[in-house]
C-alpha cells in the first residue's frame, strides 16, 4: 500500500518521520526526550483507562443501589396501603353483632377490679384499712457488727 497523504501515517510512522539522520549521528539528547514524551503518553492513556473503568463501576453501583431503593420505597408504600385498608373503620352495617350467651360473671368482691372500683367511687377509705401488723419478732438473728480487721471473704 502506498501512503500518499501525512493524515494516512501511524502514530509510529509519524514519530519516525520526525528522526531524520543527521551527519554528526543521531542526536541523543532528542531521542531520550522523545522516548519520556512517549513513556508519559503511555502511562497517562492508562491512568485514563483506569480512572474511566473504575467511574463505570461505582456508575453502576450507584444505579444498582437507586433501583433497589426504589424497589424497597414501593414495598414500603404497599405495606403501608395495606395496613390503612386493614385498620380502616368498616361501616357499621358490614360489623355483626356478637351471638348471644350467657352475661359474663361480675368481679368477687375481693377481686382487683371489685376493690378498684369501690376506692373509685370513694366507698373504701385507704386511711381507713386495718394495718397488717408486723411478725412479733425478726425470723432470723441479726448478723454480728463488722469491725475494724475483720475478714470478709475467706478464700
Amino acid at each position: 500500500m502506498s501512503h500518499d497523504g501525512p493524515d494516512d501515517l501511524s502514530d509510529l510512522e509519524r514519530r519516525l518521520a520526525g528522526w531524520r539522520p543527521s551527519a554528526v549521528g543521531l542526536d541523543r539528547g532528542r531521542m531520550l526526550y522523545e522516548a519520556g514524551r512517549a513513556a508519559a503518553r503511555a502511562e497517562a492513556r492508562r491512568a485514563a483507562v483506569g480512572l474511566a473503568g473504575l467511574a463505570l463501576i461505582l456508575a453502576s453501583a450507584a444505579a444498582g443501589l437507586g433501583a433497589g431503593w426504589a424497589m424497597e420505597r414501593r414495598r414500603g408504600f404497599d405495606l403501608e396501603v395495606a395496613l390503612a385498608a386493614a385498620t380502616a373503620p368498616r361501616p357499621p352495617a358490614a360489623l355483626a353483632a356478637p351471638p348471644p350467651g350467657p352475661p359474663p360473671e361480675p368481679p368477687g368482691p375481693t377481686s382487683y377490679l371489685a376493690l378498684t372500683r369501690r376506692i373509685v367511687d370513694g366507698r373504701i377509705a385507704l386511711d381507713d384499712l386495718p394495718r397488717r401488723q408486723p411478725a412479733a419478732g425478726p425470723s432470723r438473728p441479726a448478723p454480728p457488727p463488722l469491725r475494724a480487721g475483720d475478714r470478709l471473704l475467706e478464700l
